[in-house]
C-alpha cells in the first residue's frame, strides 16, 4: 500500500524553498534502533522545469533561487511558497516489491505527467529499513501562467488515483500531517 502524506504548513517564510529542500536531499541515517546517527545525500533526486546543477554549486540554494525567481517575476513572493508531500511505501511487503529504481521513475512521471508546468523538486529516501518515500517540493506559482497552485483534498485524491492507477497498486491512501506533528 502506498500513503500520500500530505504536509499542512503554511511554508511562508523567506528561506522555506532552501530548508525544504535541503532537507529532501541530505535526509538524516537511523540506525536499526531508530536513532539519528548522521545525514547522507539521498539515493535519487530530481524534478521538472529546473535545472538541478552539477559540479560544486549547491543544489538545495540553485533550486530555491529558480523558485524564488518564478515567484517574484510574476509578483506572487508572498502567502505559501510551496505545496510539500511525502508518498511512501511499505517497502517490508514482499508484494509490492518497490525499489528505490521504481520509485525514482514514479517520482519523474508525476512530476511530468501531473505537475507539467510547475517547478517541482523530488528526492528518493532510502534512510528507513521500514519504508522508502518520496520527498516532493512544489513551487506554488505555475511558471507558465503565474497562477498559483490550489492543491485542495479533491486534488489530493485526485492525485492519489493517478499515483495507484499508473503503479498498478491497490490502494493509496491520503493522510494529513499538521506542521506540529
Amino acid at each position: 500500500m502506498a500513503i500520500l502524506k500530505i504536509i499542512n504548513n503554511t511554508y511562508n517564510d523567506n528561506d522555506v524553498f532552501s530548508r525544504i529542500i535541503e532537507y529532501a536531499i541530505y535526509p538524516k541515517t537511523y540506525d536499526e534502533a531508530g536513532n539519528v546517527i548522521g545525514y547522507s545525500i539521498a539515493e535519487y533526486f530530481g524534478g521538472n522545469n529546473l535545472f538541478i546543477g552539477s559540479g560544486n554549486c549547491n543544489p538545495a540554494e540553485m533550486i530555491a533561487e529558480q523558485m524564488r525567481y518564478v515567484q517574484t517575476f510574476y509578483g506572487k513572493d508572498f502567502g505559501q511558497y510551496l505545496r510539500h508531500f511525502i508518498l511512501s511505501f511499505d517497502s517490508l511487503n514482499r508484494e509490492t516489491a518497490i525499489t528505490s529504481e521504481i520509485a525514482y521513475n514514479t517520482a519523474l512521471a508525476i512530476c511530468n505527467n501531473y505537475f507539467p508546468h510547475y517547478q517541482i523538486f523530488f528526492a528518493v529516501h532510502t534512510n528507513r529499513l521500514s519504508h522508502l518515500h518520496i520527498h516532493f517540493i512544489i513551487n506554488t506559482v505555475n511558471y507558465t501562467t503565474g497562477y498559483k497552485l490550489l492543491f485542495n483534498r479533491t486534488d489530493h485524491n485526485n492525485l492519489a488515483n493517478y499515483i495507484m492507477n499508473n503503479m498498478n497498486l491497490e490502494c493509496c491512501k491520503v493522510v494529513y500531517n499538521s506542521p506540529n506533528q
